[in-house]
Protein backbone atom coordinates (compact mmCIF):
# COMPACT_ATOMS: atom_id res chain seq x y z
CA UNK A 1 0.00 0.00 0.00
CA UNK A 2 1.64 3.36 -0.82
CA UNK A 3 1.47 6.22 1.55
CA UNK A 4 0.50 9.62 0.52
CA UNK A 5 2.88 12.38 1.04
CA UNK A 6 0.74 15.31 0.99
CA UNK A 7 -3.39 15.95 1.72
CA UNK A 8 -5.38 17.19 -0.25
CA UNK A 9 -4.49 20.98 -0.07
CA UNK A 10 -0.82 20.09 -1.26
CA UNK A 11 -1.99 17.65 -3.64
CA UNK A 12 -4.51 20.73 -4.97
CA UNK A 13 -1.48 23.42 -4.77
CA UNK A 14 0.42 21.18 -6.65
CA UNK A 15 -1.63 20.61 -9.76
CA UNK A 16 -2.63 23.71 -9.95
CA UNK A 17 0.98 25.10 -9.71
CA UNK A 18 1.92 22.75 -12.64
CA UNK A 19 -1.36 23.05 -14.56
CA UNK A 20 -0.79 26.95 -14.85
CA UNK A 21 3.13 26.80 -15.71
CA UNK A 22 2.09 24.47 -18.45
CA UNK A 23 -0.62 26.73 -19.59
CA UNK A 24 0.99 29.71 -19.83
CA UNK A 25 4.42 28.18 -21.38
CA UNK A 26 1.89 26.63 -23.68
CA UNK A 27 0.11 29.96 -24.61
CA UNK A 28 3.20 31.31 -24.95
CA UNK A 29 4.56 29.26 -27.56
CA UNK A 30 1.42 29.25 -29.59
CA UNK A 31 1.41 33.45 -29.40
CA UNK A 32 4.93 33.14 -31.13
CA UNK A 33 3.04 30.45 -33.64
CA UNK A 34 0.21 33.26 -34.11
CA UNK A 35 2.63 35.53 -34.69
CA UNK A 36 4.64 34.11 -37.55
CA UNK A 37 1.48 31.75 -39.04
CA UNK A 38 -1.82 33.63 -40.60
CA UNK A 39 -4.08 31.58 -38.47
CA UNK A 40 -7.97 31.97 -37.91
CA UNK A 41 -10.13 32.22 -34.95
CA UNK A 42 -11.44 28.79 -35.22
CA UNK A 43 -7.94 27.61 -34.88
CA UNK A 44 -6.78 29.38 -32.16
CA UNK A 45 -9.96 28.49 -30.75
CA UNK A 46 -9.53 24.96 -30.90
CA UNK A 47 -5.77 25.09 -30.65
CA UNK A 48 -6.47 27.26 -26.88
CA UNK A 49 -9.25 24.67 -25.57
CA UNK A 50 -6.42 21.69 -26.29
CA UNK A 51 -4.01 23.61 -23.99
CA UNK A 52 -6.68 23.95 -21.45
CA UNK A 53 -7.41 20.50 -21.58
CA UNK A 54 -3.38 19.22 -21.90
CA UNK A 55 -2.36 21.61 -19.07
CA UNK A 56 -4.95 20.39 -16.67
CA UNK A 57 -4.42 16.68 -16.95
CA UNK A 58 -0.71 17.49 -16.92
CA UNK A 59 -1.60 19.41 -13.04
CA UNK A 60 -3.54 15.94 -12.25
CA UNK A 61 -1.38 13.48 -13.59
CA UNK A 62 2.19 14.76 -11.80
CA UNK A 63 -0.23 15.80 -8.51
CA UNK A 64 -2.80 13.27 -7.81
CA UNK A 65 -2.38 9.80 -6.29
CA UNK A 66 -4.14 7.89 -3.62
CA UNK A 67 -7.98 8.13 -3.68
CA UNK A 68 -10.62 10.88 -4.78
CA UNK A 69 -9.27 11.12 -8.12
CA UNK A 70 -12.81 13.30 -9.37
CA UNK A 71 -12.70 15.34 -6.71
CA UNK A 72 -9.01 16.01 -6.64
CA UNK A 73 -9.26 16.48 -10.49
CA UNK A 74 -12.47 18.94 -10.29
CA UNK A 75 -10.87 21.45 -8.11
CA UNK A 76 -7.60 21.33 -10.09
CA UNK A 77 -9.38 22.13 -13.50
CA UNK A 78 -11.86 24.60 -12.10
CA UNK A 79 -8.88 26.66 -10.11
CA UNK A 80 -6.24 26.41 -12.47
CA UNK A 81 -8.50 27.69 -15.33
CA UNK A 82 -10.20 30.32 -13.10
CA UNK A 83 -6.23 31.44 -12.54
CA UNK A 84 -5.18 31.32 -16.24
CA UNK A 85 -8.90 33.35 -16.89
CA UNK A 86 -7.90 35.96 -14.42
CA UNK A 87 -4.19 36.51 -15.46
CA UNK A 88 -5.17 36.34 -19.02
CA UNK A 89 -8.12 38.59 -19.33
CA UNK A 90 -6.08 41.04 -16.71
CA UNK A 91 -2.92 40.88 -19.43
CA UNK A 92 -5.62 41.68 -21.99
CA UNK A 93 -7.70 44.18 -19.95
CA UNK A 94 -11.30 43.16 -20.27
CA UNK A 95 -12.39 40.80 -17.22
CA UNK A 96 -15.88 39.43 -18.39
CA UNK A 97 -17.85 37.16 -16.05
CA UNK A 98 -20.47 35.99 -18.73
CA UNK A 99 -21.91 33.19 -19.90
CA UNK A 100 -18.45 32.34 -21.65
CA UNK A 101 -17.01 32.32 -18.17
CA UNK A 102 -19.54 29.80 -16.74
CA UNK A 103 -19.11 27.60 -20.02
CA UNK A 104 -15.14 27.73 -19.48
CA UNK A 105 -15.68 26.58 -15.41
CA UNK A 106 -17.88 24.06 -15.95
CA UNK A 107 -15.91 22.66 -18.99
CA UNK A 108 -12.06 22.84 -16.61
CA UNK A 109 -14.61 20.90 -14.07
CA UNK A 110 -15.60 18.34 -16.35
CA UNK A 111 -12.01 17.56 -17.73
CA UNK A 112 -10.22 17.58 -14.53
CA UNK A 113 -12.64 15.04 -12.81
CA UNK A 114 -11.44 13.33 -16.25
CA UNK A 115 -8.45 13.26 -15.43
CA UNK A 116 -8.31 12.80 -12.08
CA UNK A 117 -10.26 9.30 -12.64
CA UNK A 118 -7.57 8.62 -15.06
CA UNK A 119 -4.63 9.51 -12.63
CA UNK A 120 -5.32 7.74 -9.68
CA UNK A 121 -6.27 4.69 -12.04
CA UNK A 122 -2.79 4.60 -13.66
CA UNK A 123 -1.06 5.16 -10.59
CA UNK A 124 -2.39 2.70 -8.38
CA UNK A 125 -1.40 -0.45 -11.17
Amino acid sequence: MRVQSRGLFGCIIKGCLISVICSLLAILIFAFVIKLADLNGTVIKVVNQFIKVFAIFVGCAFSIDGKLGLIKGSLIGVLSSFIIYLILTMLAGNIDWGAAFIVEIIFSVIVGGISGIIAVNIKSK
